[in-house]
């Protein structure tokens, strides 16, 4: 029994995971995210001043709500800059739990815009439809479309990819963002080459890019409002922390009473712990450190676990 705590006594008292590969992994992710997100930020406002261009030229609604989506980009890659930069801040008197959840308070302010936007542009191009008024669709209008899909496919892979990677919602949440944008740059390229048929293509396609931009705006703050307000962890994760915690310490196999907090990338978790009821104070605090260290190293979560007696 002594070898077996002070073996748990060791590997809690190992400062390695804790204080290097932790931590190293945390800045890593920190300046990926910065990377990449800041060069989506360069890469859209290019792609949406060609696109407002040609948009302007072709007289196209759909076109030039596609630039303003494509704009929005940006704004949603600040909001993962913002976050990550805020979830770097050590917490504070006020705020304990650190900075994570100011990503998605700005993301919830982000989509309310998207939102109005995609409200003004379903207006325009009903305007455009009862006023039968054509847009006139040129070589420029077909190349940009093209560019940005396959720029804005690529961006979506590489946020994407990178996002699950770190485990970073924010990421893969602005991969996502633009992917809609390539489709939607898909459908007004199907539209340009039907305009010379139909003159009532680009109100169309503009109803739909609006549709497009408001389904993003829904996802956007649907997610972000849900993390703000609290969500109940799902059965695999529960799944998770019960098996890490069995491995960790056998003699505490039966945990239940599970609580989740998000706080951007941190996570807090409270669980209780059935232990034998003569277990001595010492021995339950090494199991239970046990387990706490082990979700750390092994999900990156901080737990904080409550001793209960088994009197089955």
């Amino acid at each position: 029994m002594k070898q077996k705590g002070a073996a748990v006594v060791r590997h809690i008292d190992n400062p390695i995971n804790a204080k290097i590969i932790i931590p190293l992994m945390s800045m890593c992710k920190k300046h990926m995210g910065l990377l990449i997100a800041g060069t989506s930020v360069i890469l859209n406002v290019v792609l949406f001043g060609f696109k407002f261009w040609v948009g302007e030229i072709s007289n196209s609604v759909s076109l030039v709500a596609d630039a303003w989506h494509t704009l929005s980009d940006s704004f949603t890659s600040i909001i993962v800059i913002f976050g990550f930069w805020m979830a770097s801040r050590p917490e504070d008197e006020k705020h304990p739990f650190g900075h994570g959840r100011a990503e998605s308070v700005g993301a919830v302010v982000v989509g309310t815009l998207l939102g109005v936007v995609s409200v003004g542009f379903f207006r325009q191009a009903i305007l455009r439809l009862t006023h039968y008024e054509a847009a006139n669709f040129g070589l420029p209008a077909i190349i940009v479309t093209a560019v940005c899909i396959i720029v804005k496919e690529g961006m979506a892979q590489v946020s994407i990819r990178a996002g699950r990677g770190a485990n970073s919602q924010s990421l893969v949440a602005d991969g996502w963002h633009h992917r809609s944008d390539a489709i939607t740059s898909v459908i007004i390229l199907a539209g340009i080459f039907m305009g010379k048929y139909l003159w009532w293509i680009d109100g169309a396609m503009g109803i739909v890019v609006s549709a497009f931009i408001l389904y993003a705006a829904v996802g956007i703050v649907r997610e972000a409002a849900s993390t703000l307000l609290g969500e109940s962890p799902k059965k695999e994760f529960e799944d998770r922390i019960r098996k890490i915690i069995c491995d960790a310490a056998p003699e505490a196999c039966k945990a239940h009473h599970l609580h989740m907090h998000h706080y951007g990338d941190h996570t807090e978790v409270t669980v209780h712990l059935c232990l034998p009821p003569r277990m001595t104070v010492r021995r339950a605090h090494i199991i239970a450190k046990g387990a706490e260290v082990a979700l750390k190293e092994k999900m990156g979560i901080d737990a904080t676990i409550h001793m209960d007696p088994d009197d089955n």
